[in-house]
C-alpha cells in the first residue's frame, strides 16, 4: 500500500516498545484548484488539510491530530513570504546543549520601529522615504500612526510660560531693609514728593566736581554675593544705564539697592530658526514660535524682533532705546559728613520705559496683608537687634527709636506676640524671645519682610494721601458693581493693580481705554474694569452704534458671539501696543513751545504750592513760556 499513490497510510507506533499498533490508510484528496491560482501570491495561504486533523470527540483516534510532514505545499508557502520568515529557520534552533549555534546570515528589521533612523542615499528627503516604506511595506498597520507624527518630527510647538525663569538679585543694603534707603516713617511732604526729591541749590553756591573713582567690584551681582551698602553708588566708572518712565505716576516703583534685569526678548521667525542676534546690553531671552507674549498678555514680539524689556519682582515694563546725545550729562551729589561732592557722567544708554505691568498687587487700606507688614516690619527689626546682643536681649527704648510714630503701649503689645519681659534674674528689664519660638536666622528674617513687600506698602500710602487730599476715602472696589464710586478710587493703585492681575488670569476685562489712560490721548491701557457680560466697545464708538449694528444682522445670527467680542478685545489691545511702540520710538521729538501752542493754562485749585499759595509768596502759578501770544492769558 505503500506504492499506491492514490491513499496516504498514517502509522501508529508505541513510543515504549517502539512496535507498530495500527495502520490507517485514507484516500488521497483530489488536487485544489485553489492552488493554482493563489501560487504567486506575495503572502502565504494555509491550503492543507487541515479540517482532517480535527479532533471532534474523545473516541477518534490521535492520529489525527498529527501534522503533515513534508508537505511540498508548506515548503513551498515558506519560501513564497519574501523575507518575513526563514524556510530554514529549524537549523537556528538550539535543540540541545551540545548543538552548536549557527549565526543567521539574513538581517531581520522591523520596519514598525519608531525609533530606527533611516537614510536616504539618494535625493529623497527622510520623510519621503519615511512615507514610502509605510505606505508600501507597512500595510497592515491600522493604528493611525502617521496622524502622530508630527510630534515626533518636531512639528508640534509647546506653548511655553516665560514668567518665573530668571532670578533677580538685590544689594545686601536692600535684603537687609537698611536706612536710609527703606524709610521706617515717611511724613507727608515726602509722600507728595515720592521718588521725586526737591533739589535744594541756593544761588551764591559753588559746585566743584571732582574725579569718577575707577570701579573696583569682585565678581558679579547675584543673590550669592550681593553687594554692599557703599558699592550702591553711581560716583565710580562701574556702567550704567538712564531709564524714565513713560508713566507720570507709576504704580509701582523700585527703592535704592533693589535689581532689575535688563531682558532682551527675541523670537523666533520659525522652528528651525537659530541665528540668535547679538545684544550689547542685557540678557537674550529666545522665545519658541508658539509661546506666549512676555508682557502678560498686553504686547507682542512679532517674529524675528527684538524687544527689550525692565523685569523685576513687581513689574514688567517694556524699554525703547534712545539715541544719546552729547550734550546731555548726568550729575551726581554725594553729601557726606555736611559736605557735598558733585560728579559728571555721560549718559551712554538711555532708554524709556512703556506703560508698566504690575507682577504683584498692591495691597488696599486697612487690609490683613497691610497689618502683617507693620507687623513684620517691627518683628523684622527686634530680632535683628537681639542678634546684635551677646544674650539676645532687647530693650525697648533703642526699638522705640527706630518706630518713634509708635507709642510705648503700642510696642508692648506687639513685644508680648514673640517676646517675654524679663522681671527678674540676669537680663532683668529686657526682652527676651520666648522658649517656643526661636529667633529665626537671617535667610528667614529676609523671607519674613521682602524689599517688594515695602514697596507696595509705600505704594499705598502715597496713594492713599493723595485720595485723601482730593477729599476721597479711598474704598476698594466690589466684585460685584463699582459704578457708585467716584473716579479718583477707582483709579487707586489697590484697584488697577488687582484688575490688571485678574484681566491677565482671564478673570475680568479692562476697559482699555478712557479715564484710566496715563496718556490721555490712547497709547497706554487702561486698567479700569468692566462687566465681561457687556459688549465690548471699540474706542470711539458708542452703544447706540453697536446696537443698531446687532439689530440690522440677520435673525439666523447670533445677536452676542462670545469670540466675535475677544477678538475684539485682542484687535484693541494691540492696536495699542503699536501706538505706545511708535510714540517712544519716533526719532524726532516735538518741541514743548509747540505742544502747548494752542492750549489753555488752567490754574490750579489745590493749595499745594503751585496755585494761590504760590502767588502768596511771589511766585508765578503760570509758567510765562507755556502762554499763547495773543490769548487772555497774556
Amino acid at each position: 500500500m505503500a506504492d499506491d499513490t492514490s491513499c496516504d497510510v498514517y502509522v501508529t507506533i508505541d513510543e515504549r516498545t517502539g512496535v507498530e499498533t495500527s495502520q490507517r490508510t485514507v484516500p488521497r484528496r483530489a488536487a485544489d484548484p485553489a492552488a493554482t491560482v493563489f501560487q504567486d501570491t506575495a503572502y502565504p495561504l494555509a491550503l492543507d488539510d487541515w479540517e482532517q486533523r480535527i479532533t471532534w470527540d474523545d473516541d477518534d483516534d490521535e492520529s489525527k491530530a498529527e501534522p503533515i510532514a513534508d508537505d511540498a505545499l508548506t515548503r513551498q508557502v515558506l519560501a513564497q513570504t519574501g523575507g518575513e520568515l526563514a524556510s530554514d529557520f529549524e537549523a537556528h534552533v538550539i535543540w540541545d546543549a551540545d548543538t552548536a549555534f549557527l549565526p543567521s546570515t539574513r538581517l531581520q528589521i522591523n520596519l514598525n520601529d519608531p525609533h530606527m533612523l533611516l537614510e536616504s542615499g539618494g535625493g529623497e528627503s527622510n520623510h519621503d522615504a519615511l512615507s514610502e516604506w509605510r505606505g508600501g511595506v507597512d500595510r497592515l498597520n491600522q493604528s493611525n500612526d502617521h496622524f502622530y507624527a508630527v510630534q515626533q518630527s518636531g512639528k508640534a510647538h509647546r506653548v511655553r510660560q516665560t514668567f518665573g525663569q530668571l532670578v533677580v538679585a538685590h544689594s545686601l543694603a536692600a535684603l537687609k531693609l537698611q536706612a536710609p534707603f527703606f524709610r521706617v516713617r515717611l511724613s507727608k511732604p515726602e509722600l507728595r514728593s515720592w521718588h521725586r526729591p526737591m533739589l535744594q541749590v541756593s544761588g551764591d553756591m559753588v559746585a566743584k566736581f571732582s574725579r569718577v573713582r575707577t570701579a573696583r567690584r569682585r565678581g558679579k551681582h547675584s543673590g550669592e554675593t550681593p553687594w554692599a551698602a557703599k558699592d550702591v553708588t553711581l560716583r565710580d566708572s562701574a556702567d550704567c544705564i538712564l531709564v524714565e518712565y513713560c508713566e507720570e505716576y507709576p504704580l509701582v516703583v523700585s527703592n535704592v539697592g533693589m535689581g532689575s534685569v535688563v531682558v532682551n526678548y527675541y523670537r523666533k521667525r520659525h522652528a528651525a530658526d537659530h541665528s540668535f542676534p547679538k545684544v550689547s546690553l542685557g540678557e537674550l531671552f529666545v522665545l519658541d514660535v508658539a509661546d506666549i507674549s512676555p508682557f502678560l498678555g498686553f504686547g507682542n514680539v512679532d517674529p524675528g524682533q527684538v524687544v527689550p524689556a525692565l523685569y523685576n519682582n513687581m513689574f514688567r515694563a517694556p524699554l525703547f532705546a534712545q539715541p544719546p546725545t552729547s550734550t546731555d550729562f548726568l550729575i551726581v551729589k554725594a553729601a557726606a559728613k555736611g559736605e557735598a561732592k558733585w560728579f559728571a557722567r555721560p549718559i551712554r544708554h538711555h532708554f524709556v520705559a512703556g506703560q508698566t505691568f504690575p507682577l504683584q498687587e498692591v495691597p488696599a487700606p486697612h487690609s490683613r496683608r497691610v497689618t502683617t507688614t507693620v507687623k513684620h516690619r517691627l518683628q523684622v527689626a527686634a530680632y535683628r537687634l537681639m542678634n546684635r546682643n551677646q544674650y539676645h536681649l532687647l530693650q525697648m527704648a533703642r526699638l522705640s527709636r527706630v518706630f518713634p510714630e509708635y507709642s510705648e503701649l503700642q510696642i508692648r503689645q506687639r513685644l508680648k506676640e514673640f517676646c517675654e519681659y524679663q522681671r527678674k534674674g540676669l537680663g532683668a528689664g529686657y526682652w527676651r524671645p520666648k522658649h517656643t519660638m526661636p529667633i529665626p536666622d537671617e535667610d528667614a528674617l529676609r523671607k519674613m519682610l521682602t524689599p517688594e513687600m515695602l514697596c507696595l506698602y509705600e505704594s499705598m500710602r502715597v496713594c492713599q494721601l493723595h485720595l485723601l487730599d482730593a477729599g476721597k476715602s479711598g474704598s476698594e472696589l466690589d466684585d460685584d458693581d463699582d459704578s457708585s464710586l467716584p473716579i479718583e478710587e477707582v483709579l487707586a493703585t489697590w484697584n488697577l493693580t488687582r484688575n490688571f492681575i485678574n484681566a491677565t488670569q482671564g478673570k475680568a476685562m479692562l476697559q482699555l481705554y478712557g479715564e484710566g489712560d496715563p496718556t490721555a490721548k490712547g497709547e497706554g491701557f487702561s486698567f479700569v474694569r468692566v462687566s465681561m457680560k457687556d459688549i465690548f466697545l471699540r474706542a470711539g464708538e458708542s452703544v447706540e452704534e453697536k446696537l443698531a449694528e446687532i439689530e440690522a444682522r440677520p435673525k439666523s445670527a447670533h445677536r452676542y458671539n462670545v469670540a466675535e467680542q475677544q477678538q475684539i478685545y485682542k484687535d484693541e489691545i494691540t492696536s495699542i501696543w503699536n501706538r505706545q511702540r511708535r510714540s517712544l520710538t519716533r526719532p524726532n521729538i516735538t518741541k514743548l513751545g509747540d505742544a502747548y501752542s494752542d492750549e489753555n493754562v488752567i490754574v490750579p485749585e489745590i493749595n499745594d504750592g503751585y496755585g494761590d499759595a504760590a502767588i502768596s509768596r511771589c511766585a508765578s502759578a503760570i509758567d510765562p513760556s507755556r502762554v499763547a501770544p495773543g490769548t487772555a492769558m497774556e
